[in-house]
């Protein structure tokens, strides 16, 4: 049926998110998906009638670098920014099932080698210019000139507008999990004017619920209602103010002393925190359901000494991830060891390395009797936490001999660091994608978005099976090659699944989205990926 089509054969399995270019640091809890201020204490429920008017504002850990979707870094804070004065063309249900958004429909070919956006009618950007084919055209040929995001949509040949609202996708190969690289990021629609405004990242222009009022890179980011948002009634807030706060204990007392009206955090110690203030009536909590992302450490293939297996595996081998995350995250979070939890539909047991300090011995005296001592530089986005982290892992590394000296830095130069390639070792949080091809660029060997380096000929053929099929059993094997390549080569040293929390006042309301077709289908928290959710409905008692 047209509007509500899944591709045939394909249920888009296994949650929660990262479309996003980058993130890094940790997280855990749970949660209710109702909202309201009249349920009891630490609990959401009924709300009464929405109230229009009033500002929301939100506490974020980073900012991005820029908002134009085509050209900047979104981690999770960007995309929560992003979609605010953006809409993406493609949305997640609460069954992790891509629905139209901004699109009334999105129908593939026989083959998987076409697909036909037809766009909502009547809708404009926020410069009075009509939404149509034509701008998706330029978003989409701006993403194949760039060197960035070019690699997230590789199989795209061309794309060509039929009439004012079609547009049809050519492939150079099939691709049948492609509406799961809409929902965020890749498939938000910028107007073409924008596009071509040498400052467009720091002035985005869309068609979302919010129309950019001003931005101090690393303070705030602020927006004001559209009045002409093609979803009737929204947004009901008149302003939305993001203030970027890194530091997670700053971000969870501006929530507690009601300096903002919502925050998130990954930090386990304070979800458990924030989860007993909910109890108590404080405030309210929402603890994002699903996969999530794993963090893990980061290992760069081509840099010496990680350049050699023997080190990666003693690395591995060395990791006591239990006493890692009792360390770190509260005893929280559940080990990794792949990069879906052991109840994913993708899981596949691998055989991945247990803590084994001895073995790990034996392999770092193999490398140093022919190159000498292993040293090298472990690095973290900047946070009091993710310092405690790193300097937790160097010490449990040097007892066994390796030493890893810790640092952390600001997050986008951390990011863009990783991205060319300049690093050793980086503690990271990543992946967690619903459909696991829509993380495949983070590992094809000719992406320049492969941050760790990997060039592997069995990974990229399981990477492409997995893109092209519909068949569940295929693209399952095809994801158990993959993860055991993981296992094989230990470009990551597994630590945890990440959990992500947000908390925000009582009179904050609307923190669960809906689609615009008016089923009763939801989107939730971490509908896009972890931790992000629209604040297109949100709103406040006063």
């Amino acid at each position: 049926m047209r509007g509500t089509h899944v591709h045939r054969g394909i249920r888009l399995l296994a949650v929660t998110t990262s479309l996003a270019i980058a993130a890094t640091a940790c997280g855990g809890g749970s949660g209710s998906e109702d909202d309201g201020a009249d349920a009891a204490p630490g609990t959401t429920g009924d709300a009464g009638a929405p109230v229009d008017g009033g500002t929301l504002t939100y506490g974020l850990e980073a900012d991005s670098d820029g908002y134009d979707p085509t050209k900047n870094r979104w981690a999770i804070s960007g995309t929560v920014i992003g979609l605010a004065v953006f809409d993406p063309l493609v949305q997640l249900d609460e069954e992790d099932v891509p629905r139209p958004y901004l699109a009334e429909s999105i129908e593939p070919n026989g083959d998987y080698t076409e697909w036909t956006i037809t766009l909502r009618d009547g809708i404009s950007f926020h410069d009075g210019t009509p939404l149509t084919s034509d701008a998706v055209v330029t978003m989409f040929e701006a993403h194949l000139a760039s060197g960035l995001t070019r690699p997230t949509i590789a199989p795209i040949e061309s794309v060509e507008a039929i009439d004012d609202l079609t547009a049809t996708v050519h492939m150079s190969q099939p691709w049948a999990s492609f509406p799961a690289v809409l929902t965020a990021q890749i498939g938000v629609v910028p107007s073409p004017a924008m596009l071509e405004d040498p400052d467009g990242s720091r002035n985005p222009v869309g068609t979302g619920p919010f129309e950019f009022e001003g931005w101090t890179n690393g303070d705030r980011w602020s927006g004001t209602k559209n009045e002409s948002y093609w979803r009737e009634g929204l947004p009901r807030l008149d302003r939305v103010e993001f203030r970027i706060i890194p530091e997670a204990d700053t971000r969870m007392q501006a929530l507690q002393s009601g300096d903002v009206d919502i925050m998130h955090t990954s930090f386990p110690e304070l979800i458990v925190r924030m989860q007993d203030e909910s109890d108590a009536g404080d405030y309210q909590i929402q603890v994002s359901a699903g996969e999530g992302e794993e963090s893990f450490v980061m290992l760069n293939l081509e840099a010496p000494p990680l350049d050699d297996l023997r080190v990666r595996k003693a690395l591995a081998l060395a990791t006591d991830r239990q006493a890692y995350i009792d360390a770190t995250a509260e005893g929280l979070p559940p080990q990794a060891t792949s990069l879906f939890t052991p109840e994913s539909h993708w899981f596949s047991d691998t055989g991945y390395p247990d803590y084994d300090p001895a073995a790990a011995q034996e392999l770092v005296k193999e490398y140093e009797a022919e190159n000498g001592p292993i040293s090298f530089d472990l690095e973290a986005g900047q946070s009091t936490s993710n310092e405690r982290a790193i300097a937790q892992l160097a010490d449990m590394w040097s007892q066994v001999g390796i030493e890893a000296n810790p640092s952390v830095s600001e997050q986008n130069a951390f990011i863009v660091a990783a991205l060319g390639g300049n690093y050793q070792a980086n503690l990271w949080r990543q992946f967690g994608a619903v459909d696991p091809d829509a993380d495949a660029h983070w590992w094809r060997s000719d992406s320049t978005l492969n941050f760790a380096r990997i060039k592997d000929d069995e990974v990229d053929e399981a990477l492409l099976l997995g893109r092209s099929s519909d068949d569940v059993a295929t693209r399952e094997e095809a994801y158990a090659t993959l993860q055991q390549r993981f296992t094989d080569l230990l470009p990551y040293i597994w630590l945890h699944h990440s959990i992500w929390a947000i908390g925000y006042q009582n009179d904050v309301h609307g923190v669960t989205a809906t689609f615009p077709d008016g089923s009763d289908h939801t989107i939730p928290m971490g509908g896009n990926f972890t931790a992000v959710h629209l604040v297109t409905e949100m709103w406040k008692d006063s």
